[in-house]
């Protein structure tokens, strides 16, 4: 597992709409978010949750992106459809997934802590999302990073159930504590 202070892994990749995205960004801290299969309802509530959260980033000039293992045509029905204000990477190849060692070996383990910890409740109300057709993946385990233009990580979080959300307040915070 990757830890805050080591350098993240680079990458050059073409989101589904919009423009190429580096990282280490050019700029400003970038917060990158691994989720599940979109047709997920916990990946679904993640997206919605950045979502709210964007404008909160944006106007500090920080980056937001999250990387799924979706395929393409998934992701391209999507993001219009969820009006996603920010760049989707989808790795249906799990290529990212693995430089970033976010792997999903622990995912039926974490399926049931998740469910045995709450994660019934969280369900129902992750379901206001809606789901899609169910997909590879939808076991993967969550994370979230924030990596300094230097290519340092400010944040790393593993998630250690599929019902695990980002904190959007804990990554705000990282890539604030970033000074150039």
């Amino acid at each position: 597992m990757l830890t805050a202070g080591e350098t993240a892994p680079a990458f050059d990749k073409q989101p589904v709409f919009g423009l190429r995205v580096q990282v280490p960004p050019r700029r400003y801290p970038q917060v990158v978010c691994f989720v599940r299969g979109l047709s997920s309802p916990f990946s679904r509530e993640a997206l919605a949750l950045l979502q709210a959260a964007w404008p909160r980033f944006d106007v500090l000039g920080f980056g937001v992106l999250a990387v799924t293992s979706s395929e393409l045509k998934a992701a391209q029905d999507f993001v219009p459809r969820h009006h996603m204000l920010f760049p989707l990477i989808v790795d249906p190849s799990r290529e990212l997934f693995s430089s970033f060692q976010v792997g999903g070996d622990k995912a039926l383990i974490g399926t049931l802590r998740g469910l045995a910890m709450g994660g019934a409740r969280q369900a129902v109300r992750a379901l206001r999302h809606g789901h899609g057709a169910l997909e590879r993946g939808q076991l993967q385990l969550p994370a979230e990073f924030v990596i300094a233009p230097d290519g340092r990580l400010l944040y790393a979080h593993y998630g250690e159930a599929v019902t695990d959300l980002p904190d959007v307040d804990a990554l705000l915070e990282a890539a604030q504590s970033w000074s150039a």
